[in-house]
């Protein structure tokens, strides 16, 4: 991760253009929480827990991007009660 955050003064959101995506950090208004927008939806858990810091929502971001892309490359397993099937 040696990509260099963009941060805009103005808002305080940190972004990034990675592999032709961009990336917005933000930190949350109303508490101590960080957000992350990507591909037009927002963000503020993942995986059920509250991103709570700049670090973890650059490595969350990076997470979303890759579970993205190689969701569109892959088989996707589906157990049918009695075996995988693989579609």
């Amino acid at each position: 991760m040696k990509q260099e955050w963009y941060r805009k003064p103005e808002t305080g959101n940190f972004t990034l253009r990675y592999k032709g995506d961009y990336i917005t950090i933000m930190k949350s208004k109303y508490g101590s929480g960080w957000g992350i927008i990507f591909k037009g939806t927002q963000r503020w858990e993942y995986h059920g827990r509250k991103i709570t810091d700049f670090d973890t929502a650059r490595v969350v971001a990076f997470n979303l991007f890759d579970e993205l892309h190689e969701s569109r490359n892959q088989e996707q397993p589906y157990w049918d009660g009695n075996r995988w099937l693989y579609i």
